[in-house]
């Protein structure tokens, strides 16, 4: 059989895609079989394309809604409104009054400015009043209104008033009657007048006693001259103060003490008073030329024409002979023509000699082992030509003398005396080494030059010396020293020009000398002295500038200088590029702050002290006046050690209180001798002023301690029972009549011009003149001490007070409470 194969299949029919809407469902495109049920039908459901709002709250006029969603392509949504709408209080009405306003009955929301308010103005029930003019006595007032519900008003007030007229002051006379500036009313009968009885106008004078006229009040009228007096005083008399020496002995003039009144211009002189003369000519005959006077000073005079007396070769002779340690000064007078064998031999305190010109021989052993230890330098005068063996020769070691190192001989053609054609002429020594010794004079070849070489001694040509004068400033250099000072101890400034530089070279200096008188060292004054060693600077000095002694270059010259607690300012780089500097400062000073790598700095030590009192005072700086040494001085300078710097100083005036002292300084007066020792004065006390006041004292030095010493009874009852020294116009006594008085005064016044200064009580103890101002143990502990503690614990106005107290005093004092000296006197015994 034959047959043809059908193959098996659908019969598709394909359907396109159709979109989903949001309420009907879509498809996407597929296929069918008309013949069975075969399909690739898929749906697309339908659905909303949503959108989410949040929900919003209503406001008072703005609905809000709850959250909600809504379809973007229908009206589809679950939107829910929330109606707007205010949140009411109700007010009730309120009355007006005259100052505040009332309202109508209202409502208000919480939550917005919806209100309901209407205001009712505040308002016076007034009342309108006239204006009413013023008088004189009685007020008026403009028109004004008022209300009858409260205190409002506009009135104003026109103030009663005079009509004023004004008459000027009329002065009273003797005789005539005045008034007083015034005014009256031209409407009334008000008046200010005030009458000025006629009489006289007195003005009181009082005019105080001098110590030549009476004392008195006088009564002058002011108005026509009449006058009387009253009260009338005697003359106080003069008040003689310290007697000191107004004149010194002199080639012209034999010398003068003098005393002042305290109180006026009156002054008292007197000579100096010789303690010997005599015939001191060639052979002393009486009709002799030549005298010697010997004055209380210690100033040997010598005057008339000719030679003086032989004395033999050791002084022997000598007429003053016994009186050879009083002989402190030496002055031969013009007509002087030579000295003759050992005339001034053995004056072992000879400090001076003044020759005149008139003198040509210096003969033999004139001044063997004179001049006091302490003199090193003497000028022999042009005038000499001739000088004999042995005129400054040293014999007797018993007698220790001067050792000099400096002998300027002004005339370079002296003859010298020779023993023989081969001795060498001694005229220094008696084989005393003269290697120490250097002559001066003019010219390097020359009799002096000569005798030097003979010797073996060192010569120095003055012709090598360069000096001037520029403004109030000398210079002189000499073998590499250079000094700068003011002329006649005043004051100096340092020339823009070096006019020194003008014959010297820089390198030419290696010491540097600035004296006294001269406060400033401007920036780079000596840069590049290079061969400087040492500079020594004064206390007058207070500022050095920048770069003062620096070099341009490397410096390694070894210097050495002390920078003096004057000195307040100090510039930059002072030493720069010097690398062997050696600096010497004082602690707490400014020059003690500097740190730079290339200064080897060591600090001084110091310690100043001014006591302010009597002899008692005197006796614990162990001071017996000019030209002695302190064993105070040597114990602190001791303590302290090298590197120190020890200064005492006294305002000194005998028997003596603080009613004294305090009123000395109120007023002013020039009343004590203030004398100082120093490393300065070589530890010899000087006499600095013979009339000083407290002030200059006070303002001499940076003293770091000052002492104030009580007297007499003050020690015992801080009373002063005396009028010692306090007379004629001094009436301050009366303020300063006690410790409790005085003390405090003193304390300001040392306060106020030593600054940095502590301040103790020195309490002293015994003293032989009376009974009444010796004491025993009992009465020390129990009486002075216990008044000096008291004493010690006063305070100044201004809150100063003492350090502390100094208790007892000084080996001298207790010297003087030995057992013979009291045993008359007290029971200081035990």
């Amino acid at each position: 059989t034959t047959y043809e194969v059908i193959p098996a299949g659908h019969d598709i029919v394909e359907v396109e895609a159709k979109d989903a809407t949001c309420t009907e469902d879509g498809n996407k495109a597929y296929e069918y079989c008309k013949n069975c049920d075969y399909t690739t039908y898929e749906k697309i459901p339908a659905a909303h394309d949503l959108v989410e709002v949040e929900a919003k709250a209503a406001t008072c006029t703005e609905d809000g809604n709850k959250a909600y969603e809504y379809c973007k392509n229908c009206d589809y949504t679950t939107y829910e409104k929330i109606p707007a709408g205010h949140d009411i209080v109700e007010v009730e009405a309120k009355a007006a009054t005259c100052t505040e306003d009332g309202n109508k009955a209202y409502e208000y929301c919480k939550n917005c400015e919806y209100s309901t308010y209407e205001k009712i103005p505040a308002a016076h029930d007034i009342v309108e009043v006239e204006a009413k003019a013023a008088t004189c006595t009685e007020d008026g007032n403009k028109a004004y209104e008022y209300c009858k519900n409260c205190e409002y008003s506009t009135y104003e007030k026109i103030p009663a008033a005079h009509d004023i007229v004004e008459v000027e002051a009329k002065a009273a006379t003797c005789t005539e009657d005045g008034y007083k500036a015034y005014e009256y009313c031209k409407n009334c009968d008000y008046t200010t007048y005030d009458k000025i009885e006629a009489g006289h106008s007195y003005k009181t004078t009082v005019l105080a006693p001098t110590c030549v006229d009476e004392g008195y009040t006088i009564h002058t009228c002011e108005g026509c001259g009449d006058s009387y007096t009253t009260d009338t005083e005697a003359p106080t008399g003069h008040t003689m103060g310290n007697q000191y020496i107004s004149s010194e002995v002199s080639m012209t003039s034999d010398g003068e003490k003098r005393k002042n009144c305290l109180n006026c211009g009156h002054f008292e002189t007197e000579p100096m008073k010789l303690v010997t003369s005599g015939n001191f000519g060639a052979g002393s005959s009486p009709t002799s030329a030549v005298v010697y006077k010997l004055f209380e000073d210690g100033t040997l005079k010598i005057v008339g024409t000719g030679a003086t007396y032989n004395c033999g070769w050791n002084g022997s002779k000598q007429p003053f002979i016994d009186y050879r340690k009083d002989v402190k000064k030496l002055i031969i007078c013009e007509g002087i023509t030579a000295t003759s064998g050992g005339d001034f031999a053995y004056l072992t305190e000879l400090l001076e000699v003044q020759f005149p010109k008139s003198l040509k021989r210096l003969n033999t052993n004139a001044f063997m082992d004179s001049f006091h230890t302490s003199i090193t330098s003497l000028t022999i005068p042009a005038s000499v030509e001739y000088i004999g063996t042995c005129v400054f020769g040293s014999f007797d070691s018993a007698y220790p003398s001067a050792v000099f190192t400096d002998i300027i001989i002004e005339n370079p053609s002296l003859e010298f005396y020779s023993q023989n054609a081969t001795n060498v002429p001694r005229i220094f020594n008696y084989g005393r080494n003269l290697s120490s010794l250097t002559l001066y004079s003019i010219g390097a070849d020359n009799t002096v030059s000569a005798y030097a070489e003979a010797v073996g001694t060192k010569y120095v040509d003055l012709e090598s010396r360069v000096s001037g004068t520029v403004g109030n400033l000398t210079y002189d250099f000499f073998e590499g020293e250079l000094k700068l000072s003011a002329k006649n101890t005043g004051t100096a400034t340092l020339p823009e020009s070096s006019p020194w530089l003008t014959y010297i070279k820089k390198e030419a200096i290696t010491s540097l000398i600035i004296g006294e008188g001269i406060a400033e060292i401007p920036d780079g004054y000596f840069s590049d002295y290079v061969s400087l060693t040492e500079i020594t600077l004064p206390d007058s000095l207070t500022s050095i500038g920048s770069g003062a002694f620096d070099t341009a270059a490397a410096c390694d010259a070894v210097l050495t200088l002390t920078i003096p607690r004057t000195v307040e300012i100090l510039g930059e780089n002072i030493f720069k590029n010097r690398t062997g500097v050696t600096l010497r400062a004082f602690f707490g000073s400014s020059a003690g702050e500097i740190d730079e790598e290339n200064i080897t700095l060591k600090l001084i030590k110091s310690y100043r002290l001014l006591l302010i009192g009597n002899s008692l005072s005197m006796d614990a700086a162990d001071c017996s006046g000019a030209g002695t040494r302190s064993k105070l001085y040597d114990i602190i300078k001791e303590m302290l050690g090298e590197d120190s710097f020890v200064e005492i100083g006294i305002l000194y005036s005998g028997a003596r209180t603080c009613t004294w002292h305090a009123t000395m300084a109120n007023e002013g007066v020039s009343a004590y001798q203030f004398l100082v020792i120093s490393d300065d004065t070589d530890g010899y006390w000087t006499t600095v002023r013979q009339s000083a006041t407290s002030e200059y004292g006070l303002n001499y030095s940076d003293w770091d301690a000052v002492t104030v010493q009580p007297y007499g009874n003050e020690t015992l009852t801080g009373i002063d029972d005396t009028t010692t020294g306090i007379s004629g116009s001094h009436k301050d006594n009366e303020n300063f009549g006690t410790l409790a008085q005085s003390l405090p005064f003193l304390l300001d016044y040392i306060g106020e011009r030593a600054e940095n200064a502590k301040v103790y009580y020195y309490l002293t103890w015994a003293s032989t003149q009376s009974a009444s101002l010796n004491v025993g143990r009992a009465k020390y502990d129990g009486t002075m001490v216990a008044n000096a503690i008291t004493a010690a614990a006063y305070k100044s106005p201004t809150g100063r007070g003492f350090e502390g107290i100094i208790a007892v005093g000084t080996a001298i004092q207790n010297a003087r409470a030995t057992y013979l000296s009291l045993l008359s006197y007290s029971d200081s015994r035990d």
